[in-house]
């Protein structure tokens, strides 16, 4: 048997980011009811330590919140509708980072089996 080796590394993101904070502005408008959610809410994004997200729902990476994220200022997209949109980016995402393990290995894509 021939042994596994992880031989390089490969990362792939969105080409957008926001802020955790941003993100969570967005993301309490579909998941908070009350004050006290709103407040508990951002209180988690911000104790997660994740400083900036990716996603494959932002349009840019600057300017207004609407601006950035059109995709639910178009109203309350559904799972299925989040879903089918990371389906789309998804793809190239995968063979990004493919490529870049690759590279980091300096293997040729035909010697993977």
């Amino acid at each position: 048997m021939v042994p596994m080796v992880i031989a390089g590394i490969g990362t792939a993101n969105p080409p957008h980011r926001i802020t955790s904070a941003d993100a969570a502005e967005i993301a309490q408008k579909f998941s908070c009811e009350t004050p006290a959610q709103r407040r508990m809410f951002h209180t988690m994004y911000r104790r997660s330590g994740v400083e900036t997200r990716h996603s494959v729902l932002l349009e840019a990476s600057g300017g207004s919140l609407e601006a950035r994220q059109s995709f639910f200022a178009e109203g309350e997209p559904t799972t299925r509708d989040r879903m089918r949109r990371y389906e789309d980016g998804a793809g190239p995402l995968a063979a990004s980072a493919a490529r870049a393990a690759l590279r980091d290995a300096a293997i040729a894509p035909t010697r993977v089996t």
